[in-house]
């Protein structure tokens, strides 16, 4: 079985739902997770393959300076995005030993990671997706250093973005698309099986996949992550490789971190899921109960800037494809 790290650097408050994040992680127990940070969570009882360092972001990007050789801009953490694919070089020490290392983002629920990255896959390639909520490079020096190439066509080197102020997205569309399309990367591209999840609407909208608009939730239970849709045969119960919720407002309702129903708004206890369950979790409620004409969640009476960024995510979102690209 060939080894895997996954690095992830967190500075500031973590989501409310950071300890399902861990629990998920703790049960890819073949899997080893290295966390920087600021903050001082609490390990799932048992967890072995979780690693806590105390660390800053001026202690990172000092890291980042010295790995790639110049100076860099990091004010805030949201920029570290732009220098995730360095983490090969930067955390060299840590990843010395393992055959593969990774990056991901704490907004996810991670399902049985190793029943999606195969023995083939591994083999046959050195990068695992282009989305940044969860990537992996095979530890080679050859491979650890290209995110530093020079020929990215029309997107931003990692020198220009290392010089940007703001973030120009280079772990996925700023830079390493391009170059996984550029054939730099061979690029194990196969997201059927990835539920990234559309943020503006309140209903679990799925991208990549055939089932983006039919009703649907989620079940962590043991390792195992399920989503459970509705089509035209019934339910169909399709297992995840992880789940992904970008900027949605999640309520904790659970006790249980092992097992646990993942719905549009919250986290909640198991319960019998038929398509009554699935069709009423699926609809959008006030605090009355009262169905919601609108799927989408409302931008009114939120700050205008906060409304601004809203719209403008909605209309890059729905230009986004909904069908695998793999």
């Amino acid at each position: 079985m060939q080894t895997i790290a996954i690095v992830i650097l967190y500075f500031g408050k973590l989501p409310n739902y950071f300890d399902l994040f861990l629990e998920s992680a703790a049960k890819n127990n073949t899997i080893d997770f290295y966390l920087f940070t600021d903050t001082q969570p609490a390990l799932p009882e048992g967890c072995s393959n979780i690693y806590i360092t105390h660390s800053t972001l001026e202690q990172c990007k000092v890291r980042i300076e010295n790995a790639v050789g110049y100076s860099c801009c990091l004010e805030a953490p949201y920029k570290l995005c732009d220098y995730r694919p360095s983490y090969g070089l930067v955390f060299a020490d840590y990843l010395a030993e393992y055959d593969w290392w990774g990056f991901c983002d704490v907004d996810v629920i991670l399902g049985d990671l190793r029943k999606f990255l195969t023995n083939d896959i591994l083999q046959q390639y050195e990068k695992f997706s282009n989305l940044g909520h969860l990537m992996l490079f095979k530890n080679t020096t050859a491979v650890n250093k290209r995110f530093m190439c020079w020929k990215t066509g029309a997107y931003n080197t990692f020198f220009e973005a290392a010089h940007s102020r703001r973030n120009v997205a280079f772990d996925e569309k700023g830079g390493l698309t391009g170059m996984s399309k550029g054939g730099l990367y061979a690029t194990c591209i196969d997201y059927k099986y990835i539920a990234d999840i559309w943020p503006d609407t309140y209903h679990f909208r799925t991208f990549y996949n055939y089932r983006s608009d039919a009703p649907c939730v989620f079940s962590f239970c043991e390792g195992k992550l399920f989503g459970y849709f509705i089509e035209d045969a019934g339910i169909q119960r399709i297992e995840f490789m992880y789940i992904h919720l970008q900027a949605r407002n999640m309520k904790m309702n659970i006790e249980n971190g092992n097992a646990f129903l993942v719905l549009p708004d919250r986290f909640a206890e198991f319960e019998q899921i038929d398509e009554e369950f699935i069709r009423n979790e699926s609809i959008e409620k006030d605090k009355k109960g009262v169905i919601r004409e609108r799927s989408e969640q409302p931008v009114s009476g939120l700050p205008f800037l906060l409304r601004i960024t809203r719209k403008l995510r909605r209309f890059v979102f729905s230009k986004r494809n909904f069908i695998a690209e793999g």
